[in-house]
């Protein structure tokens, strides 16, 4: 029992002087306790962002694919290679929604691309018709 309590009297002692202290868990060390940093990791991507994203906000190594660069990691993001075609309409016009080097064919420039465009030269005539008559659409 007396042991007991010179233990206690020590540890009381140390952690008075502050020879130990309470470790509070700061993966990336910005003085921001991680239960309450938005960035736990420190690599700029929000905790919460990062697992909707499939990474780990845990990890300042493991980052969500951004392939233009928008902070909208390209899972999330409607135009991942920031072209200008949504992803979804890059997809239906047979082109690629993760290179911006490769967009949709737009002869007429009206935002449909050629492959979904039921007049494609944009001279009011409809493809087919002009197919029929063996003009050149």
């Amino acid at each position: 029992m007396k042991s007991q309590r010179w233990t206690m009297i020590l540890v009381f002692s140390l952690i008075l002087s502050g020879c130990i202290t309470e470790t509070i868990p700061d993966l990336d060390g910005d003085g921001i306790e991680d239960s309450e940093d938005n960035d736990r990791d420190g690599d700029g991507w929000d905790n919460l962002l990062e697992i909707n994203c499939t990474t780990n906000p845990d990890d300042a190594l493991d980052l969500p694919s951004d392939l233009d660069g928008d902070n909208i990691c390209d899972l999330l993001d409607d135009d991942a290679d920031g072209d200008g075609w949504s992803n979804d309409l890059e997809i239906d016009c047979l082109s690629s929604a993760y290179n911006s080097s490769i967009n949709p064919s737009d002869l007429d420039g009206d935002g449909i691309c050629n492959y979904l465009d039921e007049d494609i030269d944009g001279d009011k005539l409809p493809n087919n018709w002009e197919y029929e008559r063996n003009f050149d659409p």
